[in-house]
Order: structure tokens, then C-alpha cells, then sequence
């Protein structure tokens, strides 16, 4: 009874045979239908970093513009200066309202509103008959700018692995960067032959269909739109009794002041206090942001291979380097004689972490709440950030007006994220040994 007939046993293989096939067919199936979604993730990653490119065009175009619009309308420096905090005062203001429509409404309409918010009013900008229709103009654009940070996080954690979160983060916010150097090197290009205001309609036309671009082609991933909570700042509470969520946000003044401290003053300190040609001095913003696209690209990197996404230590170890460059340029006169290709390149390496630490910083700050709240954890940890924005850079620049050089000031600026940084390692240690035990 134990035995099979001739017949029993080729039925038998052809039936092994049959099921061996359908589970390599499984497989490879699965395997494609792996390699298809790892496309199609970093292609919409990429997309995504579009956003910034046209925003930045327009932000970073115009204000390269000023030295024109200065001329036309014969305004002092202190006039220029308001043009950014226009423009930051009401991204902030909005920042958490925005971010709740970005949850509300969804990643997309958020990358679109936001681009096409900022393009437009820049296009506005060619028939301004003052000033202060400019200003008017930018207070208005900065409510949609309000969108466009916490659009990109959002899509950024709808689409990534927990694996790789840190360098798709990384590409995403090096779209800033990138639209920074197109916008500065284009824009006033531009207005050389056809004055400045032409040049806003081209950096304005340029967002427009890059929104289009998104509107079309940018899909969706997660919570569909109509599902999505009805706006309600009940969310906002429950964020800010995440005490861990409030103690990275903390950091966030202090690198909003080193990176717009850097932005706002580097090319002068470069001319006054170690005696380069303008020229050179203007360089050195171009080695910044090169700077700060290779931080952003590989911070990211290091925390998810390296540090196996423990942004506390990440964050600390930015926060240090930051600390180091600016005692490094605080011992930096007149009297100290560098090879310019040595200032650059430590310019360079100060950008890796006053431009670079963004994509730590939001990768730390959706990995401290649910995927829903994430537009809006992202616009509370912006209020911190233009903190440091809108006060560092003019309390610099004071310091360095009474004390004649802007030794103070870099030790000020690293003194401030000393501090920032030895609190929020304390503050944080307790979270940490906890997720030791979860792991054990």
C-alpha cells in the first residue's frame, strides 16, 4: 500500500514541478513589484525637491535683484533689509496654519499652492510703481511660502522607508540649495539685457510650470486627501506636550541663526575682516551653498547607515561642528594672512552644517509624531527656526558694528549653540536610555 504505481509518481513530479514554477514566478513577480515601488519612490522624492527649486528661484532670484531695485527707487540698506523680514514675518506668523493645511489638504496641493503663491507675487512684481508695493508684495507671498516646507516633509515621509528617510530628506531640502545658486546666478543675469522686472517675470513663469509640472505628474501616497482630519488646532496641543518634539525644536533657533547669520554677513566678513576682493567675498557664499547641498545629501546618508537613525546623536554632532567653525572663524582678522583657497574650502566645510543641518532636523522632527501630524509638527519647529532668523542676523551685525570686526559675533553665534546643544543632549538622555530598554 506504501508504494506508488509508475503513473502516482509522474503525477506527483509534475505536480512539484508545477508548484516550484508558480513560487520562482512569485518571487520574481515580487521582486519587480519591489524594484517598481523603489522608483517610483525616489522619483517622487525627486519631484518633490522641484519645489524648492522653483520657490528658491524666485526667493534667492529676487533678492540677488536688489542691488537694482535699490538703484531704481534709491533706497538705503536698511530698506533692503526689510524685504526678508517681510517675507519671513509672515511665513511664521502662518507657519503652523499652513502646516495644518498641508495635513489637511495633502502634500501636493500644498507643493502647488505654495510654488505657484510665491511665483506669482514675484511676477507682480514688474508693476510695482514703489517700494512698498514690493514689501506688500512679499508680506503677501509669504503665506503661501508658509506651505512649502511642510508640503515637501510630508511627501517625504509618505513616500520614504524608516531606512532610508535621512538621505531622501537629504535630496528633498538640496533642491533649496540648488534653486539658491540658479536664482542668484540667473536672475540678475537676466536683468543685465532686460532690466530687473523682466527677470521676475521669467523666475515667476518658471514656478508656474514647475506647478503645473507637479500638478499632473506628483501622485499622492498615505491618507487620501477627503479622509484627512478637518482643520483644528487640538493637534497643535497634543504637539506641544511632546515635550521630546519641543526639546529638537529648540534647537531650531540655533540653527536658523547660524545659517542666516552666515547667509547675511559671510561675504562681508570675508571683505572686511580678512581683506578679500569682493569678488572673492562673493565666492564665498557659492562655496557655502555647495557646502550645504553636500551636508544635506550626506548627513542624511550618514544617519541612516551610520547612526542607524538616531538623530539625537546627529544633531548633537552638527551642533558641534557648528560650535568648532565658528571659534575657528572667530580667531580669524586682518592679521591672519590665508590662502584663499583655504578660506573657501573651510567656508565649505562651515556650509555642511549651517546650510547642510536641515535634513537632520526635519527627518528628527517626523520621526517624533504620527504621519499625520507631520505638516504640522513641521510648521511648529519653523516658528523656532525663523526665530533664530529674524534676530541673530541684526544682533550680529550690531556686534560687529561696536566692536569693529566680527570676532564677538562668532563667538556669540557659537556660544548660543553650545548652549542650545548641551541642554537639549541632557534634556533628551532620559528618551534615549528608555529606547535602550524598549530594544533590550
Amino acid at each position: 500500500m506504501g508504494t506508488c504505481s509508475p503513473i502516482q509518481r509522474s503525477h506527483r513530479l509534475i505536480a512539484e514541478q508545477s508548484t516550484e514554477k508558480r513560487v520562482v514566478a512569485m518571487g520574481s513577480s515580487s521582486l519587480r513589484v519591489g524594484k517598481q515601488r523603489e522608483r517610483s519612490f525616489w522619483w517622487f522624492i525627486l519631484m518633490s525637491s522641484l519645489t524648492y527649486v522653483a520657490v528658491d528661484i524666485n526667493v534667492q532670484g529676487v533678492m540677488a535683484l536688489l542691488p537694482f531695485i535699490r538703484d531704481e527707487f534709491a533706497l538705503s540698506s536698511s530698506s533692503l533689509g526689510l524685504y526678508s523680514s517681510f517675507l519671513f514675518l509672515s511665513s511664521t506668523l502662518m507657519a503652523i496654519i499652513g502646516g495644518q493645511f498641508v495635513d489637511m489638504l495633502g502634500s501636493r496641493r500644498g507643493m502647488v499652492g505654495g510654488i505657484l503663491s510665491v511665483s506669482i507675487f514675484a511676477m507682480c512684481h514688474a508693476w510695482v510703481p514703489s517700494y512698498s508695493y514690493i514689501l506688500a508684495l512679499v508680506l503677501l507671498s509669504g503665506f503661501g511660502f508658509s506651505l512649502v516646507t511642510p508640503s515637501v516633509n510630508r511627501a517625504v515621509i509618505d513616500w520614504s522607508p524608516a531606512s532610508s528617510r535621512g538621505l531622501a530628506m537629504g535630496i528633498s531640502q538640496s533642491g533649496g540649495c540648488v534653486g539658491a545658486v540658479l536664482g542668484a546666478a540667473l536672475l540678475p543675469q537676466l536683468a543685465v539685457g532686460m532690466g530687473w522686472r523682466g527677470a521676475v517675470v521669467v523666475g515667476g513663469l518658471l514656478g508656474i510650470v514647475t506647478s503645473l509640472f507637479l500638478w499632473f505628474f506628483y501622485r499622492e501616497r498615505g491618507t487620501a486627501p477627503h479622509t484627512r482630519r478637518a482643520f483644528d488646532f487640538s493637534a497643535v496641543k497634543r504637539l506641544v506636550k511632546n515635550r521630546r518634539l519641543l526639546f529638537v525644536c529648540l534647537l531650531g533657533i540655533g540653527f536658523g541663526s547660524v545659517n542666516s547669520s552666515l547667509l547675511t554677513h559671510l561675504a562681508v566678513f570675508l571683505n572686511q575682516d580678512l581683506g578679500l576682493d569682493k569678488t572673492v567675498a562673493g565666492l564665498g557664499l557659492s562655496a557655502l551653498y555647495l557646502g550645504g547641498i553636500t551636508g544635506r545629501l550626506g548627513w542624511g546618508w550618514v544617519g541612516d547607515r551610520l547612526l542607524k537613525g538616531s538623530s539625537r546623536r546627529m544633531l548633537f554632532i552638527i551642533c558641534m561642528i557648528n560650535v568648532l567653525m565658528a571659534g575657528l572663524f572667530a580667531g580669524f582678522t586682518e592679521n591672519v594672512v590665508l590662502p584663499t583657497a583655504l578660506v573657501l574650502f573651510l567656508v565649505f566645510l562651515w556650509g555642511t552644517t549651517a546650510v547642510g543641518w536641515i535634513t537632520s532636523f526635519f527627518t528628527a522632527i517626523g520621526q517624533l509624531v504620527d504621519q499625520e501630524s507631520t505638516g504640522t509638527a513641521t510648521g511648529l519647529s519653523l516658528i523656532f527656526v525663523r526665530a533664530g532668523v529674524v534676530v541673530s542676523p541684526p544682533l550680529l551685525g550690531y556686534l560687529a558694528d561696536v566692536h569693529g570686526s566680527y570676532e564677538l559675533s562668532w563667538v556669540f553665534l557659537g556660544g548660543l549653540v553650545l548652549i542650545l546643544a548641551c541642554c537639549f543632549y541632557w534634556l533628551t538622555a532620559p528618551y534615549e536610555r528608555a529606547s535602550y530598554k524598549e530594544g533590550a
